[in-house]
């Protein structure tokens, strides 16, 4: 691991080759820590990136309940002139036109809701896998740590060969 050699000295004791040098142990530790940084942020983008869409999909879900009270009280305003016909058939075609621009919309809203909801799941699977990718680094950086800073030996007192 990092070019040291596993040479030992005339006594049997390892030498100060296992153990690497400071600035080589300053080197790691700022490049972990530059990973560590660097994984936070995209920790923290897909955090507000999923916020962002779940108040879009609370957003689309409102406009969606409104969009079909709309629908229902226009349904209702239809079968009301129908029944005036005679007398206001300009006014039933008005209302019918408004119907079917509610049931449009509707519909646009039913599916802006749906594809958000995808979206908010695609997006919540996709957190799980980055906290995880970042736990499962962590623990590499650390075990990474471990062996910069504590040099194994086997149980005889040999130098171990580390992994």
């Amino acid at each position: 691991m990092l070019g040291a050699q596993n040479t030992e000295s005339p006594g049997g004791q390892a030498s100060n080759d296992d153990i690497p040098s400071p600035k080589v142990v300053k080197k790691m530790e700022k490049e972990l820590n530059k990973e560590s940084k660097y994984e936070e942020k995209n920790v923290k983008g897909a955090a507000k990136d999923l916020s962002n869409t779940q108040k879009a999909e609370a957003k689309a879900q409102k406009d969606a309940a409104k969009a079909d009270k709309t629908f229902v009280k226009l349904q209702k305003n239809e079968q009301d002139t129908l029944k005036d016909l005679y007398k206001a058939q300009e006014k039933h075609e008005i209302a019918v036109a408004k119907l079917h621009k509610a049931q449009q919309d509707l519909e646009l809203s039913k599916r802006n809701c749906e594809h958000l909801q995808e979206s908010v799941q695609n997006k919540n699977a996709n957190m799980e896998e980055v906290i995880k990718e970042q736990k499962e680094h962590e623990r590499e950086r650390n075990v990474r740590r471990k062996s910069l800073l504590v040099p194994a030996t086997a149980s005889d007192g040999q130098p171990e060969a580390r992994v």
